[in-house]
Order: C-alpha cells, then structure tokens, then sequence
C-alpha cells in the first residue's frame, strides 16, 4: 500500500529550487520505494526580497502567522488531496499547531520530531541554530510542545547564516560546516 506525504517547507521553493529537490532526494532515500513524497513551499512573493523565514518570523510577529496559516491551509488541501500525512520541514515547526487542529491526518514538525527521537538515545541533547533570532523560535517551539527539559543547550552561531551561506550549504558548498566547526 503506497502512503502519499505532503512535505511543507516554511519557503518560497521558486527562490530555493535546490532546497526542495534536496528534501525529494531524501524522502526517496529514506522511505519505502512506493511512498509518494511531494514538497511544497509558500506562495511565491510571501517574503520580502533578501529576508528568508527566519527573519520575518522572528522579528514581525504578524507575518509569522500569515506563514502558519499559509501552512496550515495546505494541510486541509492535503487531507481533501488525499494525503496521508503532511510533514513541516522547517526547524521551528512553523504552522504545525494550527494545522493539527484544523486535520485528521498526522502533521509532524521536523524540529519537535527531531528532538523526540534524539531524546530517545540520549539524555542530553544540544542543538546550534543558525541565528539568534532562530534560537528564540526554537525555543519557543520547545516550550510550546514540552520538550523543552529534553535540551541542555540551545546555541545559535555568532555571526548568523545569512540566507546565501544556507542556499550554498544546500548545494553542497561547505560553508555550513565551516562556519559551525569555527565556532566549537
């Protein structure tokens, strides 16, 4: 039996081609060869030219629920779509609440899945995000989902990634690991 999963990227996927081939890639890695995995992104123009989600979601609090209820949209398209599951491939879990509450199907953060299954191998876990903008979301997130005594740590790397360092990283430039092993 196939199973259909509607991955949500917290982009706009026509500025980050790579990024959403990048996710397609590892679903087929990972899942079941008759799995169905289709990414999605946010609609095109939703961020102002040069800011990426991080910026906007954690400096305008307003437009961060405009990208949740954009989320949160696509998964009642999903379910009326037929999908199995809808999985948020961002790391803050933008929308994941407000589209549980809205869908039968199961809606899955990348980031409060992550720690879940972290804390199932380890006591202590820490986690670097790629600004101190980005840690606050996080942490929020933890807080919000009760997940916030699984980490002992939550670091952000001084200077932040700008969205360029990200989209290199993405198409193998190895900038990330560079710019996280600097400041270990």
């Amino acid at each position: 039996m196939s199973i259909r999963i509607w991955a949500q990227s917290a982009s706009d996927l026509s500025l980050h081609t790579r990024f959403a081939a990048t996710i397609a890639e590892h679903g087929r890695r990972v899942c079941q060869p008759d799995t169905q995995i289709d990414v999605h992104g946010l609609l095109p123009g939703t961020y102002p030219p040069g800011m990426g989600s991080t910026e906007i979601c954690c400096e305008y609090p307003a437009t961060h629920h405009m990208l949740s209820t954009q989320i949160m949209e696509n998964a009642i398209r999903a379910e009326r779509e037929g999908y199995d599951a809808m999985v948020v491939t961002s790391f803050m879990d933008h929308g994941c609440e407000l589209a549980k509450s809205v869908v039968d199907i199961p809606v899955v953060g990348l980031g409060s899945t992550a720690v879940r299954v972290a804390s199932s191998a380890g006591r202590a876990l820490g986690l670097i995000s790629h600004d101190a903008d980005q840690r606050k979301v996080v942490r929020n997130m933890l807080r919000h989902s009760g997940l916030d005594t699984h980490v002992r740590m939550l670091a952000a790397l001084r200077p932040g990634l700008t969205t360029e360092e990200i989209d290199a990283g993405i198409n193998g430039s190895p900038v990330l690991l560079e710019r996280f092993e600097a400041q270990v």
